[in-house]
């Protein structure tokens, strides 16, 4: 059997690197460091595309609670129509 070759094999830390950023991963694969002005591009990316996430998980959590508002809403008129009706 022959020893490992660096461009086939990756480590379980180089796959949440990718999974983080894989532009990131491959560089750094290449052997390249982050530095000036692209780590500060690089981080300044993520920061938006983390509040944009924020953001999406807010309105999506907004918009369920508007569906139970509205599945409330429809049971109470249901449930006040047949009172009213019970009464007549």
């Amino acid at each position: 059997m022959k020893p490992p070759n660096k461009q086939t094999t990756i480590t379980a830390s180089e796959i949440g690197d990718y999974a983080f950023c894989e532009n990131a991963w491959f560089l750094k694969r290449e052997g390249h460091e982050p530095q000036g002005q692209w780590l500060m591009e690089g981080e300044d990316f993520h920061q938006t595309k983390d509040r944009l996430v924020e953001h999406s998980l807010l309105l999506r959590r907004a918009g369920w609670f508007c569906v139970g508002a509205a599945v409330l809403c429809i049971v109470g008129l249901i449930t006040l129509n047949l009172l009213l009706r019970a009464l007549r």
